[in-house]
């Protein structure tokens, strides 16, 4: 396994394996960069394809990075802008620094740090059947060996385990919780728009409402097919 960085940009297409990582770090400017689109699609697998990933990190203005092969990337963003990246299913390390990201960390044992800002971080752990446990309030080192910080808002898909999701205080983004099968706890906060998905199990969802928000109403309350209910709680103005 060999690790290759590369600053700001490269020169052609840099080539590794799926055994390899490729680090770029991004210093240059006060701009966003995307990565999106790899080759072929993430799927949310425990390991990467054994072909690796072809793709880009476009950070304008040329300051761009061309790879092919990778298994695995590191993504530091040192000029604070707001970043969208979607890497693979390898082991992953995504930094945001400052600015409003989105960090979709996909499948394998990822670290994601938003760094400041209001960032969004997504983790597909439908591979792993052990417990995990998130908490968008402080740091979260997930059994499978995947760590999270500085996120504000969860995109995450778990398995079978029995899970415990917090979401962040403050519910400044639209979250999206599917925990799968065992019996999980999910404690969420009003004031955004969340779609949560207790799956399996017998769960529990645990909805706060800050003071000041005003009144409260729980519509459109029905029973599922997997013996549960389902419906909305609903606290005006979107939350």
């Amino acid at each position: 396994m060999a690790d290759i960085t590369i600053r700001n940009r490269s020169v052609g297409t840099v080539t590794g394996t799926a055994a390899d990582r490729l680090i770029f770090i991004y210093d240059t400017q006060t701009n966003d960069v995307w990565l999106n689109g790899m080759v072929p699609a993430a799927t949310g697998a425990e390991a990467p394809p054994l072909t690796g990933y072809a793709g880009r990190f476009d950070g304008m203005g040329g300051n761009d990075c061309s790879f092919a092969g990778f298994g695995h990337l590191t993504f530091v963003d040192l000029s604070g802008g707001n970043d969208s990246i979607v890497s693979g299913d390898g082991d992953d390390s995504l930094a945001g620094g400052a600015g409003n990201d989105s960090l979709y960390g996909w499948g394998g044992r990822d670290t994601i740090d938003g760094g400041e800002g209001v960032d969004r971080a997504q983790m597909n752990l439908g591979w792993f059947a052990g417990h995990v446990v998130v908490d968008l309030n402080g740091a979260s080192a997930l059994a499978d060996g995947a760590v999270l910080r500085n996120v504000e808002v969860i995109d995450i898909t778990t398995a079978g385990g029995n899970d415990r999701i917090t979401g962040h205080r403050s519910a400044l983004g639209n979250d999206r919780i599917w925990t799968g099968g065992g019996n999980d706890t999910i404690r969420m906060s009003l004031g955004s728009t969340d779609e949560v998905a207790g799956g399996s199990g017998t769960d529990i969802l645990d909805v706060i409402c800050p003071e000041g928000r005003g009144n409260v109403w729980l519509t459109n309350l029905v029973a599922d097919a997997g013996g549960g209910y389902s419906g909305r709680f609903d606290g005006l103005g979107g939350n």
